[in-house]
């Protein structure tokens, strides 16, 4: 109750990016209800009321601490170690999770989703010697980051009309053949940061394939798998701020990669091509915040 007549309803996306947008969209088209709000996503709540305790364990303003480490070969990422009163190893599950709840309180479930690409938890014993920063300061350091990073990379217009495409060829552990196509002038960009959210659309298509030993797709598979990239590509190449980076095909599988500046849109993209050829393939999607395109260094030509 956020008073004595009105019940608050929030859904929460519970960490996962490709959930937001369908949720905003929800809170925005509910019909107005005397005595309920509707809220897309835990807001942040003041720090002062905010005091989490599991297993034995308090989580509030006072009992926890952070401090940012550099990384000068990522500028960009923004790694953060949580520091709180010491625990056992065995206590370490627990632990996690009530840092992440009090961090999600803290600062609100999407600045917490996409702001941290490295949250790390120690306890005051591990980090005699560093200058601690009290948890409350935090919030005003990631908006600052924030900022700096609109600053400096502002509205991205990167054409892909001329990129160049590579054949990779290898093996899987089980002796299985893998094939790759990938956009090696997009692995070259020196504006990854740009684009940090990184979609794969995973297409199982051992159902439609004759193939199963080997786990490549026969011709009449193989164009389908590619009439679905083509679709997905088409519409969001119209649209700022999306890269194709290309495909992996291997064991009745194929994974497709995009990069882009944000994830809402790409959401409802790739959500709708899978509702649209969900009787030919069993189909799903992930996004996650990559900065520098580190899983994709495996497909880097040296």
């Amino acid at each position: 109750m956020s008073d004595e007549e009105t019940v608050e309803l929030i859904l929460t996306a519970d960490a996962n990016l490709s959930n937001i947008v369908f949720i905003e969209d929800c809170i925005t088209q509910a019909p107005k209800l005397e005595g309920w709000d509707f809220k897309a996503l835990k807001p942040a709540s003041d720090i002062k009321d905010i005091v989490i305790e599991i297993g034995g364990n308090t989580f509030d303003e006072k009992s926890l601490y952070f401090y940012p480490t550099d990384n000068k070969d990522y500028p960009d990422e923004i790694e953060i170690t949580v520091v709180c009163d010491d625990f056992e190893e065995k206590e370490k599950g627990k632990v996690t999770s009530g840092v992440y709840l009090f961090l999600e309180n803290c600062l609100g479930e999407l600045r917490f989703a996409t702001t941290i690409d490295i949250l790390n938890i120690e306890t005051k014993q591990e980090t005699i010697g560093k200058e601690l920063i009290p948890i409350e300061k935090l919030k005003s350091y990631l908006i600052w980051r924030e900022k700096e990073y609109r600053e400096k990379y502002g509205e991205i217009e990167e054409s892909t009309e001329k990129d160049n495409y590579s054949l990779l060829k290898g093996e899987l552990p089980n002796g299985k053949p893998l094939f790759a196509i990938i956009n090696t002038t997009a692995l070259e960009w020196e504006k990854k940061s740009s684009c940090p959210f990184i979609t794969v659309l995973y297409i199982d298509y051992s159902e439609a394939n004759e193939n199963l030993e080997s786990g490549l797709p026969t011709t009449p598979v193989a164009d389908n798998l590619d009439q679905i990239e083509d679709q997905v590509w088409e519409i969001l190449r119209s649209k700022k701020g999306h890269l194709s980076i290309g495909r992996e095909t291997a064991d009745n599988t194929r994974k497709i990669y995009f990069a882009s500046s944000e994830f809402r849109y790409i959401s409802k993209v790739v959500y709708d091509v899978i509702e649209k050829y969900q009787d030919k393939f069993e189909m799903s999607y992930e996004i996650y915040m990559d900065k520098y395109w580190q899983s994709f260094e495996r497909f880097e030509i040296h």
